[in-house]
C-alpha cells in the first residue's frame, strides 16, 4: 500500500504505512528502506538519512546495485524514482 501511494505522488501516506508496518511487525527490515525513499521524496533528508541507517545496520551488504536487482519487477521509472530516494538518502 505504501509503494502504491509513493507512485501516486503521497509520500506523507506512504510514511505513515511504513511506520504502521514496523509498529505492528518491529522486526521487519524492509519497512525502514521504503521510509528512506518515502521520506526522501517528502523532502525530510534527516529521517531519510536515519531510516536508511536503520536498514543498512540490518542490511550491511545493500548496495544501489543489489537493491535494483531485488525489485527489478517495478516499473522502470517507478523504480529510479525508489532507487532515486535511497541514493538521496545515502546508499551506495
Amino acid at each position: 500500500m505504501g509503494l502504491a501511494h509513493f507512485a501516486a505522488g503521497r509520500p506523507d501516506k506512504a510514511i505513515e504505512l511504513a511506520r504502521q508496518a514496523l509498529a505492528e511487525r518491529p522486526g521487519l527490515t524492509w519497512p525502514y528502506r521504503d521510509l528512506a525513499t518515502y521520506y526522501a521524496a517528502a523532502g525530510k533528508t534527516e529521517l531519510a538519512e536515519d531510516a536508511l541507517a536503520k536498514f543498512v545496520y540490518l542490511r550491511p551488504s545493500m548496495t544501489v546495485t543489489s537493491l535494483r536487482d531485488g525489485l527489478r519487477f517495478m516499473e522502470p521509472d517507478l523504480l529510479e524514482r525508489y532507487v532515486g530516494g535511497l541514493q538521496a538518502a545515502g546508499l551506495k
